[in-house]
């Protein structure tokens, strides 16, 4: 049975834990390992409830369904539980890892065939690739620090990227790296999701 524990304070202890069946049924939430309420469905845990914690506090749960994602939002006393889909921050750490996680593969990636040379013109690709790496990774650190400007830069090089890679993948009519371009899609759109965290940060509370 899938579950997920929350902190309802900054660095806290995980006092909720949240479990669920295939579907999300049976959906069970629990406060320091007592049980403070269920959800019987899908249908209504979308709808979202409300639940009174053993400290007297206020927890409300729903699960937010998109084309592209699930996940669960969790609000104590109507503030963004950390963790859960409404966070903010989760979604920078998220825009972050996949920026460094590309930076890190396409330099491996320029280094093999810089290496090889096993490739026509793999010299230069296999710069071009490195040299990506290294922006890619740069503009990670630039979107850790919460830089809507470097996550910019970011989303437009993966966007020119995508698109280079789809025309490509048109005129060679190879359809093996389909995939992958899927992949990339979905990457830009976790990226866009925090530049709008990015933006909700900066309207209500200044940052470091």
């Amino acid at each position: 049975m899938p579950k997920k524990s929350f902190s309802l304070t900054k660095g806290g202890p995980k006092e909720i834990v949240c479990s669920w069946g295939f579907a999300w049924k049976n959906f069970s939430i629990f406060h320091n390992g007592v049980l403070v309420g269920t959800i019987p469905n899908q249908k209504e845990l979308k709808e979202g409830r409300s639940f009174l914690l053993c400290d007297g506090s206020t927890l409300t749960v729903r699960l937010k369904v998109t084309i592209l994602s699930v996940g669960l939002e969790l609000f104590h006393n109507g503030i963004i539980v950390g963790g859960s889909d409404s966070d903010p921050y989760l979604h920078i750490k998220i825009a972050y890892g996949i920026l460094l996680f590309l930076g890190i593969l396409n330099l491996v990636v320029g280094t093999i065939i810089l290496a090889s040379g096993l490739m026509i013109f793999g010299a230069g690709i296999g710069l071009g690739l490195i040299i990506f790496g290294i922006i890619l990774g740069g503009l990670s650190f630039g979107v850790k620090a919460k830089s809507i400007t470097a996550l910019i830069i970011a989303i437009a090089l993966l966007i020119s990227d995508a698109l280079a890679s789809i025309y490509f993948l048109s005129i060679s009519n190879n359809h093996s790296a389909t995939v992958w371009i899927i992949i990339r899609i979905l990457f830009i759109v976790y990226l866009f999701r925090a530049l709008k965290a990015i933006k909700k940060l900066k309207t209500t509370q200044p940052l470091i």
